[in-house]
């Protein structure tokens, strides 16, 4: 009653349909939610390098104290 119809793109933006630039650009705040999000990737990636090669260096580190310790064991004529 004396209200105009409404445009199909607002009724498919309230309706959670919009665009994906739209949704990218996360009501103009995208600018700064995006540079967060690769900072926060970057970090989380460098994490797991870290995480691995520190875990490759402990592998390898125990592998060379259990082979010295089988030698140790080995000259002294001791079984485990």
């Amino acid at each position: 009653a004396g209200l105009a119809p409404r445009s199909s793109t607002a009724a498919d933006a309230d309706a959670g349909q919009g665009t994906m630039g739209e949704y990218l650009a996360m009501g103009g705040h995208g600018a700064f939610i995006w540079p967060a999000y690769l900072c926060a990737a970057a970090v989380m990636a460098g994490l797991l390098v870290a995480s691995l090669r520190a875990l490759r260096a402990r592998q390898a580190e125990l592998d060379a104290l259990e082979t010295r310790r089988r030698r140790a064991d080995a000259g002294t004529g001791d079984e485990a």
